[in-house]
């Protein structure tokens, strides 16, 4: 396949090697002519280990070449792929100038051509880009999927350093369509991508953006709580490094997909009650632990724009799907259902709970002191069935995803505002997911914000 490179820094430079070693022809891009001049002589822009290599191997093959005349390098290849800079402006936007240029030289070119031809976004953009600056740029309005310009967002995750490696074995290759599905431009994705080991993952343009952001978002986030740690356990005399190996072992719950869904704030008789043993630790070895200290203002935000979901729907007859601070417990303790239902209860809402692991004429102990502090007249607005909680409501808050639940909210026959604090279950259909899209028949979706994190453990 003949292939043109737009950008030859780290991302283009090691892209073109790779699809170079993979039998394709690449035509390098660049406004610099120092890196036009380098990579067509075969020779790496950048300092990656292996590039040269590939660079040498490719050039002899005489399936590497370079030029600054962008119109011609469309006109003379059937794929462009997009690879150009996106650096940070001061106030932490992305200066997109280089992306949207590019995108217009493009589509300029594309007018010239009758052939059917591929663009690929590589480039680090917001989301929203592709809709907002690549489509208009190349003409393209809505989907297009059957139509002589094809386009599609394939975001890199290569790390300097292992980009070669990281390339040939990513953890998926992720591509991103108008609707999320692949489209006509599969197969040509397909043969250029078939040489890594990451399976191929369509997904809509906006995740597609968002996701390469959010991965290295969370990597720094990770940085940081290891660094506070540390930090933490140097001032108690804790070897920290010994302390995050033994960390790293449970793959169960630290190092796994546990607690990484949107949902519910968290809370309960556990993580609350640590977290604040650990800032109250900081305090006292007098250690500044930014992120940490964040942790409980974050979750309260949380808790609030929850609130705000529930309320902005307008109804005043709310039914809550579960009180306790997980499924599978009675426990009351720092539930953030709790807290839930006593902001609506002192708005003035109308509100029925409905848990079955939770009666209250069985609450003991710390849980009966809980309730008879926080919501002493919560026994009343208990319900012991299903039918009791659906009947005469305009707001179902869903906390727990229940067979039962669904299938009755589906047989309603009549609209009603669902409020998903669970997301979705997969092999479910008649789900509100996360983002609030109305999935459940007969059913509108509440259209706050979705909310960002899981219940406790």
């Amino acid at each position: 396949m003949r292939i043109s490179v737009f950008g030859l820094g780290y991302v283009g430079c090691v892209t073109a090697a790779c699809l170079a070693k993979d039998g394709h022809r690449v035509l390098g891009v660049d406004v610099t002519p120092s890196k036009v001049v380098r990579f067509g002589r075969g020779l790496p822009t950048v300092v990656e280990p292996r590039l040269d290599a590939l660079l040498r191997r490719g050039y002899r093959a005489r399936r590497l070449s370079a030029t600054a005349d962008a119109r011609a390098a469309v006109l003379a290849t059937d794929v462009s792929i997009i690879c150009v800079g996106t650096p940070s402006r001061r106030d932490g936007s992305l200066d997109l100038s280089a992306v949207r240029e590019t995108a217009e030289t493009i589509g300029r070119a594309l007018t010239a051509k009758t052939s059917r031809h591929l663009v690929i976004l590589r480039s680090t953009v917001p989301p929203g880009t592709a809709e907002s600056i690549i489509l208009p740029a190349l003409g393209i309005d809505g989907a297009p999927t059957e139509r002589r310009i094809g386009f599609v967002v394939v975001p890199e995750f290569l790390r300097e350093g292992t980009a070669i490696a990281d390339y040939y074995h990513p953890s998926f290759v992720l591509v991103g369509s108008a609707d999320g599905q692949p489209d006509g431009n599969a197969r040509t994705v397909a043969e250029l991508f078939n040489s890594t080991r990451g399976p191929l993952t369509w997904v809509p343009y906006r995740e597609a953006e968002m996701l390469k952001s959010v991965c290295n978002v969370f990597h720094a986030l990770k940085v940081a709580f290891a660094n506070e740690i540390g930090t933490l356990c140097a001032a108690l005399s804790i070897d920290g490094h010994a302390l995050m190996e033994r960390f790293v072992t449970d793959r169960k719950l630290n190092l796994s997909a546990a607690y990484l869904r949107p949902g519910l704030p968290f809370g309960g008789s556990c993580l609350p009650k640590d977290l604040r043993m650990v800032l109250h630790l900081s305090n006292r070895e007098n250690c500044d632990l930014p992120v940490l200290r964040a942790v409980m203002g974050s979750n309260e935000s949380h808790l609030l724009r929850t609130v705000e979901r529930i309320t902005d729907c307008g109804g005043r007859r709310v039914a809550l799907d579960g009180l306790a601070f997980k499924s599978g417990t009675d426990d009351l303790r720092e539930s953030p259902l709790v807290r839930i239902a006593e902001h609506l209860l002192g708005k003035g809402y109308d509100l029925k709970i409905y848990d079955p692991a939770v009666e209250a004429s069985r609450l003991t102990g710390a849980n009966r002191q809980y309730i008879e502090e926080r919501v002493p007249h919560l026994s009343s607005r208990l319900v012991t069935t299903l039918d009791e909680l659906l009947d005469r409501i305009d707001v179902l808050v869903v906390a727990r995803h229940r067979a039962e639940l669904l299938e009755r909210v589906a047989r309603l026959g009549r609209p009603l505002r669902v409020v998903d604090l669970a997301g979705p279950v997969p092999g479910v259909e008649i789900v509100v997911d996360a983002v609030s899209k109305p999935r459940y028949p007969h059913a509108v979706a509440a259209s706050a914000p979705a909310p960002v994190n899981l219940e406790g453990a």
